[in-house]
């Protein structure tokens, strides 16, 4: 093979290489748009793919395409996973602590029943 030939092959790989890159760039400049619009977005309201631009285009100022609209979607959807794990992790504190009062409650009631055979036995 030539250098000739070579020297194309090589500008051809380069050529793919930063039009690949190119196209990582501006998912991931879009992924960040994504983001950033997925947390100015209320997740305790429900949205779909129908209602989804109404929200949107106050924000960004236009609608979303489809890979956008299941990108936001996702976000929102782990936003809400989240929500109801605080949700459930803040229920079983309390649940816990509302365990433990009753524990000191029936310790306390053991020992006012001890007391009260005690003195009962002194009499």
């Amino acid at each position: 093979m030539s250098s000739y030939l070579k020297n194309g092959q090589r500008q051809a790989k380069l050529a793919e290489r930063k039009k690949t890159k190119a196209h990582v760039k501006a998912f991931y400049n879009i992924l960040g748009q994504m983001d950033v619009v997925a947390k100015q977005l209320d997740p305790t309201l429900e949205y779909n793919e129908d209602n989804i631009n109404e929200y949107v285009n106050p924000i960004i100022g236009r609608d979303l395409d489809s890979m956008e609209k299941m990108l936001v979607l996702g976000k929102l959807h782990y936003a809400k996973e989240d929500i109801k794990n605080i949700e459930v992790k803040s229920e079983l504190k309390q649940s816990e602590k509302y365990s433990d009062i009753l524990e000191v409650m029936e310790g306390v009631r053991d020992l006012r029943i001890e007391t009260e055979n005690k003195l009962k036995n002194e009499l």
